[in-house]
């Protein structure tokens, strides 16, 4: 035997040994057994450990390998509590949300009239309802091309009107072919903020980064119609193969026929909503942009001005009959904000700013709601009617 293979079997040897050692230290050890029970883990069968020992004796388990076993133990014995715990929870969620749902069918401003407080049932329903919208062959365009005109507060606003166009026309019983154009980066990133990616996956809508482009054909013909307060027109019906347009602005009335200007100068036939000769209204008669929007879906509904009128805007900015048109009334129109935390806008395209988010059907139908931080964001809009 040469002297390289004697110091081979010397290491081997001692290795044995302290393998050996090391197995009697720890199978004696206290750790050495989990919950009572001793450690029984046999050695795998590949391991040569020499003319010493069985293959058969147990493999010592170190003690972070005991501390993972004890962990999963317990883990596992805790598996019942943990579920009944979740079945509690449930159970009390069940029970608040059934004790809400009937306190609000009880409220008076609810009487007589289904309430539903959102949840898998409202969101089933609204399936439902786009499922029966029958769409027109009338398209509906927000130009959003004005953002150079509003700071950060008055793009949140806009976005969130956006999102409630789309959400009353997805879910209308006769809906239009609605386009959101001139989506700039800066509306782009308020509509991620409310909703995440989910506003890319909206069905029947078109968002483009451009402004709208319209075939010389229309624009001769009169079938494209911008909707502005200062038209000299008035619009009597919506028509079937023409197209609407609707400026999406929130400015506080600063920039006074900055939509009409815009249609002139691309020659547009321009139209107002006839609203002052169905509703008299405290101050200016401005409305948001999802406001005139839900009024168009409204009138397809119903084929009449007035009701359409009045199930849009709100009641505290209608003169009572015993009120006397003129008096103790502001001119400016931006002492009222929409009920539901909506902005005053105008026609040429400025709708409310609250947006519920629980009418926004979403695949991902999620969308937060701008509840609370839009009634001061709601007061800028700027179209008048």
């Amino acid at each position: 035997m040469t002297s390289i293979d004697c110091t081979y079997a010397n290491r081997r040897r001692q290795d044995d040994e302290s393998y050996h050692e090391r197995k009697r230290k720890y199978s004696t050890s206290p750790a050495a057994t989990l919950a009572g029970t001793p450690c029984n883990v046999k050695e795998p069968s590949n391991i040569d450990i020499g003319d010493q020992g069985s293959g058969a004796a147990a493999t010592p388990l170190s003690k972070n390998q005991q501390k993972k076993l004890l962990k999963k133990q317990r883990w596992e014995d805790s598996r019942e509590s943990r579920r009944a715990i979740r079945r509690e929870k449930l159970a009390a969620k069940r029970t608040r949300q059934r004790k809400e749902r009937e306190e609000a069918k009880a409220s008076p401003q609810n009487l007589g009239t289904e309430t539903d407080l959102g949840g898998p049932k409202r969101r089933r329903n609204n399936r439902k309802l786009e499922r029966q919208s029958k769409r027109i062959n009338i398209k509906c365009i927000v130009d959003c091309s004005f953002d150079n005109y509003m700071i950060d507060k008055e793009v949140a606003s806009l976005g969130a009107q956006v999102s409630r166009c789309y959400s009353d026309n997805r879910v209308a019983a006769f809906s239009m072919n609605l386009w959101i154009t001139c989506v700039d980066k800066r509306l782009r990133s308020h509509l991620s903020l409310m909703h995440g990616d989910k506003w890319r996956a909206w069905r029947n809508i078109k968002i483009t980064d451009t402004d709208y482009e319209l075939a010389k054909e229309d624009v001769d013909s009169g079938s494209v119609i911008y909707l502005s307060s200062d038209s000299e027109n008035t619009l009597e019906t919506l028509d079937e193969g023409k197209t609407y347009i609707v400026g999406g602005i929130v400015d506080k009335n600063r920039y006074k026929g900055l939509c009409f200007s815009k249609a002139v100068g691309q020659g547009l036939k321009t139209a107002k909503l006839p609203i002052g000769e169905y509703i008299k209204m405290t101050g200016r008669i401005t409305l948001t942009t999802n406001q005139v929007v839900e009024i168009m879906l409204g009138w397809l509904e119903m084929k009449d001005w007035k009701n359409a009128f009045e199930r849009a805007i709100p009641m505290r900015k209608k003169i009572k009959d015993t009120e006397i048109p003129g008096e103790g009334v502001e001119e400016t129109g931006e002492n009222d904000d929409y009920d539901d935390g909506d902005s005053d806008e105008i026609v040429d395209g400025s709708q409310p700013g609250d947006l519920d988010l629980e009418r926004v059907v979403n695949t991902n139908d999620s969308v937060g709601s701008g509840d609370e931080n839009t009634e001061e964001e709601d007061k800028d809009s700027a179209c008048d009617l």
